[in-house]
């Protein structure tokens, strides 16, 4: 919503119904909503085409194991130090 619109803040002056009124009877609106689904889609989808998922899947899932087995090696010599002390 624009601020000349009187509808801002929109929490405050707008309930979800008198928005939705305002926004799907403004060919403006409407106008930028389909342009948004079919120009900015097509470029997303084009994006993520090009990703190997299986690839990236198991080397977020390599990372994370790392992250597992160091916080683990960590917190056990932490806590060796301790009883050590």
């Amino acid at each position: 919503m624009y601020v000349r619109e009187d509808c801002w803040p929109v929490e405050e002056r707008c309930p979800g119904d008198l928005m939705m009124e305002r926004v799907l009877s403004n060919p403006i609106y409407n106008y930028q909503t389909i342009k948004r689904l079919a120009v900015y889609f097509r470029d997303v989808e084009q994006a993520v085409g090009g990703v190997d998922f299986d690839s990236e899947f198991e080397q977020i899932w390599q990372n994370a194991c790392r992250r597992k087995k160091k916080k683990k090696v960590s917190s056990q010599t932490s806590f060796q130090k301790k009883i050590h002390n």
